[in-house]
């Protein structure tokens, strides 16, 4: 959930339009076990942080030096993130 914020916080920032993105919670019934799904329709993620950031335990993107590499100007724009724990496989086990 709180990546799925940061993600809509950035593209807000981003894009200067504070009522843009949408988080998505659903309990979908799969097979025989139900899944807590969360979507959103913020920032995305590149190539880059899809094969380093995604499989780094514990590692997140908005904490790091990598992020004014991948949102240029974002800082400055007043995005502070709420997540803690990055977005990696571990986050959801």
């Amino acid at each position: 959930m709180q990546n799925a914020v940061d993600a809509i916080k950035a593209r807000r920032h981003l894009q200067s339009n504070a009522s843009l993105g949408e988080v998505r919670v659903s309990l979908d019934k799969r097979c025989d076990d139900f899944w807590l799904v969360v979507e959103d329709d913020g920032v995305g993620m590149s190539e880059q942080v899809l094969t380093q950031n995604l499989v780094d335990f514990g590692s997140s993107l908005w904490r790091s030096t990598d992020v004014a590499e991948e949102f240029p100007g974002l800082a400055g724009l007043g995005m502070n993130s709420i997540g803690r724990f990055g977005i990696g496989f571990f986050s959801f086990s």
